[in-house]
């Protein structure tokens, strides 16, 4: 399993349309009651949801489509996966993740879906050097430091992250195959 790193996929436009949309009163997020599902615990985030999860979609011709936003977050996959010379068929999922001080350390280990899977996680914002995300490399976790406009792509392994104590924490993530 190979995890690519990546600070030098994004063009200064899509930085600039980020710092001016991402972070303005224009771009919506909506409450979730936990980071995954049957979350137990409630480890509560806000999310916009760019791309319905696949298992949420209606019917095969539903591409999920629930933000007028699409058009750019998929572009900023395909600049990565131009870049790594990944492919990818369709995307199962994605979202703009805002994670804050909830009481809780970190989300729960999980795998997004239960179907193969590629994932990306991009990094929006400077947060709390502490909010790392970890993503599990055969018996052992790997440490992924929070940098903005890092992209971090691995298989669709077991992973979770730790809540920022101070700021938030923006990040949109791709689930993909």
């Amino acid at each position: 399993m190979k995890i690519i790193e990546d600070k030098n996929f994004l063009d200064i436009a899509q930085k600039q349309a980020m710092e001016n949309y991402l972070f303005s009163p224009e771009f919506p997020y909506y409450y979730q009651p936990g980071t995954v599902d049957g979350d137990e615990h409630k480890r509560d985030i806000l999310s916009h949801v760019v791309i319905k999860r696949i298992e949420e979609r209606k019917s095969k011709n539903d591409n999920g489509y629930n933000s007028k936003s699409v058009s750019f977050f998929v572009d900023l996959l395909k600049n990565f996966c131009k870049k790594h010379k990944i492919k990818y068929k369709n995307i199962l999922r994605c979202a703009v993740n805002l994670s804050y001080n909830n009481g809780y350390d970190s989300c729960e280990k999980h795998t997004d879906h239960d179907i193969l899977h590629k994932q990306l996680i991009v990094f929006l914002n400077d947060c709390d050097k502490n909010a790392c995300l970890f993503i599990k490399n055969n018996k052992n976790f790997v440490k992924i430091k929070p940098e903005k406009y890092k992209g971090v792509c691995f298989d669709g392994q077991q992973h979770y992250f730790k809540f920022p104590k101070s700021k938030i924490r923006l990040v949109v993530v791709y689930t993909f195959r």
